[in-house]
């Protein structure tokens, strides 16, 4: 059924890269019949899968550094950026002639972690995840979160809805270090995707796609998850999968996870266009 599946990591601003490779694989005028994103990089992506990539541009990243200089929170940077792409995209999202867009969240699966990342006690354990993260501990995550998949059909896992689709997107992106507004959908408490998988290859593994293209925010090689020791991409999907990773990472040219430089921007953006160009299918 799916031919082609494209599959973009979390990054925060690291996502200029993702939207810069789109705009280069779409020059090429390659049929993508999946999107499966994470995180910052649902928007891009969510405008790739409408066909309408050319509505978002390099203002829009420009922006939300500008929100971020000011000292807005990254949860306003994220929710001015759902609210952004909404009204350019609200009905575009569930119209089945365009390609699939599934999106990756953590659902909080226990009530004690749900306290913890629900309230203000987020910061605090969000900041722990991060050490976790640097010696690949990974009780915590293992004991109290899975992944899910959003899409605006259930045949391929939860579905997104014009009553829960802002919720899905900002739950993808919420880092608890950063994003001070707890995240949920229908009731159920979530967190960024990143927590259980960087960048979603498994759904388009668990839908059979036959070729994939993973787009990487950090230089190879990338784990499974933040805390995970595991590597991204398993053997069986090794043989079916195309990597884009930039080749050093982008923070050496002012590109940050919180913090930018709207030159990094514009070079970060370039690195993903040529990168996107270069890819070929006919191997």
């Amino acid at each position: 059924m799916f031919k082609l599946g494209v599959a973009s990591m979390s990054g925060s601003f690291k996502s200029i890269f993702v939207h810069g490779v789109l705009k280069g694989l779409g020059e090429q005028l390659q049929k993508i019949d999946v999107f499966a994103a994470c995180s910052s990089s649902c928007i891009p992506m969510a405008y790739a899968s409408c066909n309408e990539l050319e509505k978002i541009s390099l203002d829009y990243w420009i922006q939300c550094a500008k929100f971020k200089r000011e000292g807005r929170s990254m949860s306003f940077v994220s929710k001015w950026s759902i609210k952004t792409m909404m009204s350019d995209l609200s009905e575009m999202l569930f119209d089945y002639d365009n390609p699939l867009l599934l999106i990756s969240v953590s659902r909080v699966i226990n009530e004690q972690a749900k306290l913890l990342t629900q309230t203000d006690q987020a910061s605090r354990l969000g900041r722990k995840l991060l050490l976790d993260a640097a010696k690949n501990i990974e009780e915590w995550t293992k004991e109290n979160l899975i992944s899910e998949v959003y899409s605006r059909s259930d045949y391929f896992g939860k579905k997104y809805t014009p009553e829960n689709i802002q919720d899905v997107f900002y739950s993808s992106s919420r880092m608890l270090h950063a994003w001070p507004e707890a995240g949920a959908i229908d009731g159920q408490a979530y967190i960024d995707g990143c927590y259980t998988e960087f960048c979603p290859i498994t759904p388009l593994q668990n839908i059979n796609c036959e070729r994939v293209v993973a787009i990487l925010t950090e230089p190879i090689p990338v784990k499974k998850n933040l805390t995970s020791s595991l590597p991204l991409i398993g053997k069986y999907m090794e043989h079916k999968t195309k990597i884009i990773s930039p080749d050093f990472d982008l923070k050496e040219i002012g590109v940050d996870f919180a913090s930018v430089s709207d030159d990094g921007l514009r070079i970060a953006f370039e690195l993903g266009l040529e990168k996107g160009r270069q890819i070929r299918f006919d191997d």
